[in-house]
């Protein structure tokens, strides 16, 4: 490269060379056949860099560049890659359904299940992704969301309330106040293949394992009810994910769908405490759920190997045991035969934020 250049600056003095011989005098003592002729003029060449063959031109990176767009060569590949995603997930879940929990004693609602408003919670959310140059890969994704905490109290008025009838089997009692609470946690574990079905698409199909836990506790001062409910959800699901939109080569939104039909294991066990003693019981049952998700979420490339990533997340859960729903199917109460069940009919809906990095090789 070094002898190349050279010989290129050569060929640049010549012409310069040329035309001053050109304009100065001719000697007197110069004979005529002897006289100096201008050299031709040499037409000159750009120039140019050449690369050794197999070496590949570099050209620095900076901040806000992209990757390339994913394409399919002439021969219709990919190129292939793997990457890791590190994100926090921050959710909210709705209120549970209604379950009448406490009356005022003159008449009306006091206190219901679906007064039970939960803070936020938080988990981290761990992916792994690969794909290979057919346009097929795999992913492996996990996350972990707890603790959805809800508190709420009544003030204190004696003789003001009365718990619901039939509450573990147990008749109204009066009381002068009443304290509610309810924990919730969600975790999932995916391992899918994925299919790129264009330069934007990718088709996914796997397996996904869903647990969701609620423990509820309503304390009256005569008496305390207990119910804790775990369903572990099994199945398959498909989905689709792509980008939506491009609007600069580092800038762009992916949105994600994904569905399935699950086998659901649901366990549920109440206790009931009072006057009349403690005592307790634990069903389980199996029955078909659902879950479905969807986000989207902006990406910025910060550097070529790297990417940041901010969304929304939406998560739906139907076919499945809540804690509360639980308390108006036992038979708990003292003189009473020992029965219970559980009640598969509620539903549950997470939505939030999701914050992380991307990172391919």
């Amino acid at each position: 490269m070094v002898a190349s250049r050279c010989g290129v600056a050569v060929l640049r003095l010549v012409p310069l060379l040329a035309l001053v011989v050109a304009l100065l005098p001719s000697r007197s003592t110069l004979a005529e056949e002897d006289a100096v002729e201008p050299l031709p003029a040499v037409k000159q060449e750009p120039l140019t860099t050449e690369l050794a063959e197999g070496e590949a031109e570099v050209v620095p990176w900076e901040p806000g560049d992209a990757l390339e767009v994913v394409e399919p060569d002439e021969a219709g590949k990919y190129a292939a890659w793997n990457a890791v995603r590190i994100e926090a997930l921050i959710l909210w879940r709705d209120a549970p359904q209604t379950v009448p929990l406490v009356d005022f004693a003159a008449g009306g609602r006091a206190l219901d299940a679906r007064d039970l408003h939960a803070a936020g919670a938080a988990g981290p959310r761990f992916t792994l992704l690969s794909e290979a140059a057919d346009g097929k890969g795999s992913e492996v994704g996990y996350f972990d969301v707890a603790s959805f905490q809800a508190a709420r109290a009544l003030p204190t008025v004696a003789g003001g309330y009365t718990t619901v009838t039939g509450l573990d089997g147990a008749a109204a009692t009066s009381i002068d106040g009443a304290t509610a609470g309810l924990s919730s946690r969600i975790k999932s574990l995916e391992v899918i293949g994925r299919q790129r079905t264009s330069q934007r698409w990718v088709s996914t199909s796997g397996f996904r394992w869903v647990e969701w836990q609620e423990s509820f506790s309503l304390l009256t001062g005569p008496e305390t009810f207990n119910a804790r409910a775990i369903n572990s959800l099994y199945g398959h699901q498909w989905g689709l994910e792509g980008v939506l939109w491009r609007p600069t080569t580092a800038l762009a939104l992916e949105g994600v769908a994904k569905a399935g039909i699950y086998g659901n294991v649901s366990k549920q066990d109440s206790l009931l405490a009072g006057s009349g003693g403690l005592s307790s019981i634990a069903t389980d049952t199996a029955r078909v759920a659902f879950v479905g998700e969807t986000g989207l979420t902006g990406t910025w490339q910060v550097r070529e190997w790297l990417r940041a990533r901010a969304g929304y997340q939406a998560i739906w859960l139907g076919g499945i045991a809540s804690a509360t729903n639980q308390l108006q199917g036992q038979s708990l109460a003292a003189g009473s035969p020992l029965g219970g069940s559980t009640n598969t009919g509620g539903s549950v809906v997470l939505q939030g934020v999701s914050l992380g990095l991307e990172a391919h090789w």
